[in-house]
């Protein structure tokens, strides 16, 4: 008897993983043809399946079954429910098959999160290619996953729509390009600042105020207090502006920070005064006199 249990237990534990299996199958038969009210359980099951997956064989298994599973969706639920699992667990394997789905104006975007999730070198090069022939909601949100993803090689993409006639491009360029930082993103954002009608010299702004920051933040001082000097002296930049600048100033202790606050402290604007006299007080532990 007591040898018996053993090959009991081992029994009973083949079968339920069997029987595990074979729902998993199931489960991803019934995927294709996800809709919003049905189908749930399917769904769950998958989604647990990926959650669980533990060592690499598992991994690449299940992969290898949503990239098939992304070619035979029947519904806009279906491929967006694999993509989002292919968010979680996927590798260089399902790259490809997100790839061609990028520019689809139904599933685009999951597709696009799925590879910003990857860490291959591949999958941001297939955004990028992506992003060399996309146009409208799909083009902006590509530069903006790129930018969010410090994908430095896309600065040249960014570099050429900033000189794209469409606003919304041009500005959402500067954005990336203040994500990503830099030297070249400065002198290119300094550089189209010129031409550039208001609008998008407040996005132009806004970019260098961020580049400003990184570059205080990798102790390139000479780079951020070039920026935060010029937009805080231009009397017509906005007034949040200018106190971020000099913030960027008194955190990076230019010579003249005290010559900067006392200044400040004088100011008509009673925010800018206010301001001056808590940065003071930080810099000095006292407050003005």
């Amino acid at each position: 008897m007591k040898k018996t249990i053993p090959y009991l237990w081992i029994g009973l534990s083949l079968f339920a993983s069997a029987s595990a299996q074979e729902n998993l199958n199931q489960a991803f038969q019934a995927i294709a043809k996800l809709q919003s009210d049905q189908n749930f359980a399917s769904a769950q099951q998958i989604e647990a399946a990926v959650t669980d997956a533990k060592s690499r064989e598992t991994k690449q298994r299940l992969e290898d079954r949503l990239i098939r599973a992304l070619s035979q969706a029947e519904t806009r639920e279906a491929s967006i429910f694999v993509c989002r699992q292919l968010r979680t667990i996927g590798s260089e394997r399902s790259i490809g098959a997100l790839e061609r789905r990028l520019l689809d104006p139904n599933i685009g975007h999951a597709a696009r999160l799925a590879l910003a999730s990857n860490d291959c070198a591949e999958a941001h090069a297939a955004l990028r290619r992506a992003l060399t022939k996309a146009s409208g909601e799909h083009e902006l949100a590509l530069m903006q996953t790129l930018a969010k993803a410090s994908d430095h090689q896309s600065i040249p993409l960014m570099l050429a729509r900033l000189t794209e006639g469409n606003p919304s491009v041009a500005q959402a360029a500067a954005r990336a390009l203040g994500h990503l930082a830099g030297k070249q993103a400065v002198k290119a954002l300094q550089a189209k600042r010129t031409s550039a009608n208001n609008a998008l010299k407040t996005s132009i702004d806004a970019a260098l105020l961020h580049c400003a920051e990184a570059a205080l933040a990798n102790n390139n001082l000479g780079t951020a207090q070039a920026v935060y000097h010029r937009i805080h002296t231009d009397q017509q930049q906005p007034l949040h502006f200018r106190l971020a600048a000099l913030q960027g100033l008194v955190k990076s202790r230019v010579p003249q920070t005290s010559r900067l606050l006392a200044k400040a402290l004088q100011s008509k604007d009673s925010a800018l005064r206010r301001q001056a006299i808590q940065w003071t007080i930080n810099a000095t532990g006292a407050a003005p006199t």
